[in-house]
């Protein structure tokens, strides 16, 4: 943290493994909120990756993470499929009147949701 102003980033990472410990910790005592609001205050925006299950998408959710990566969005996708898929969602998202940069669709690495969260 010491060194982070000179990096020049403007995105902070949480590793999987931190993701993982959601399952096994008492959430009241997880340390993954912690690390979103020093990212904030910070002035980053937080992805997480490796999320799985829903009890980590809540969690992270209750703790303002910006943004998702895992197989609960999307199994790994090719380029090809990866494009579709952005493009169907953002298709669901008009469709549905809601604006991408304001909804909760947002919060995904690829600006997407599924519809059963």
């Amino acid at each position: 943290m010491a060194r982070e102003k000179e990096l020049q980033v403007d995105c902070i990472k949480i590793d999987k493994y931190f993701i993982d410990s959601l399952l096994s910790t008492d959430l009241n005592k997880a340390i993954t909120g912690d690390i979103i609001s020093m990212a904030h205050k910070l002035g980053h925006f937080t992805i997480a990756e490796g999320v799985e299950h829903d009890i980590q998408l809540r969690y992270l959710e209750e703790h303002n993470c910006d943004k998702i990566q895992g197989i609960l969005i999307s199994e790994p996708l090719d380029e090809e499929a990866a494009l579709e898929f952005v493009i169907s969602q953002e298709i669901n998202l008009i469709n549905t009147n809601i604006e991408p940069s304001r909804s909760s669709a947002a919060k995904t690495g690829r600006h997407l949701r599924r519809k059963s969260f």
